[in-house]
């Protein structure tokens, strides 16, 4: 599977420009075992490449949640720079694993405010964090 991330569309006053896109490249056993909604987006396919566009997710922030598919650890300062992104991709792609070490740093780094207590509640709300 090759996954193309990024490639959204930049507008600007006269015109809109599209930015390039990243490709990343997966096999779909692994997917379907570590991250089901990731290897849903797939299909079946058969034998033949698929390219799979995400638009919504920097492809930073893919490159890490792939890394973790395939059984790698996000480090803390990543978890640490990322972790609202991390949370959002996690989420999206059905990886709980990863949603709750992201979370978990989320918890230790964030700071509660009264400015931005609804706003984080919000946030744990749409993203069903527990441990927010």
């Amino acid at each position: 599977v090759v996954f193309e991330v990024g490639g959204t569309q930049a507008k600007s006053i006269c015109k809109k420009a599209k930015t390039s896109h990243v490709d990343f490249h997966a096999h779909r056993l692994i997917l379907k075992k570590c991250a089901p909604e990731l290897a849903d987006m797939c299909g079946s396919g058969g034998d033949n490449m698929t390219a799979v566009p995400i638009t919504d997710v920097k492809p930073d922030i893919f490159r890490h949640v792939l890394y973790y598919v395939y059984g790698g650890k996000v480090s803390d300062e990543e978890l640490k720079a990322n972790a609202k992104d991390l949370i959002d991709a996690a989420d999206k792609f059905g990886i709980v694993s990863l949603k709750l070490e992201a979370e978990a740093c989320y918890v230790k780094t964030a700071t509660l405010t009264i400015d931005n207590m609804l706003d984080n509640l919000l946030y744990a709300d749409s993203k069903n964090c527990a441990l927010l």
